[in-house]
């Protein structure tokens, strides 16, 4: 698989466009810690999509009922 860099000024644009192309499947959310270690968040639950909050600097994975920031 190809890596490509997807400059920041674009990643609104990407994030939308790649919710609404992709078709429906199940993912898993691991959170990585230092304090906590390696943690499941989310397991087996319906991908909704990812957004880019350029303003605030936030990019939120939409998957079953949750919204993960990063």
């Amino acid at each position: 698989m190809k890596t490509q860099k997807i400059e920041k000024e674009r990643w609104t644009e990407y994030f939308d466009h790649l919710s609404n192309v992709t078709d429906p499947y199940k993912i898993t959310i691991e959170v990585i810690g230092l304090s906590l270690g390696d943690q499941i968040a989310a397991e087996n639950v319906d991908f909704n999509g990812i957004s880019y909050d350029g303003e605030d600097e936030v990019i939120t994975v939409h998957a079953g009922s949750l919204g993960n920031m990063v």
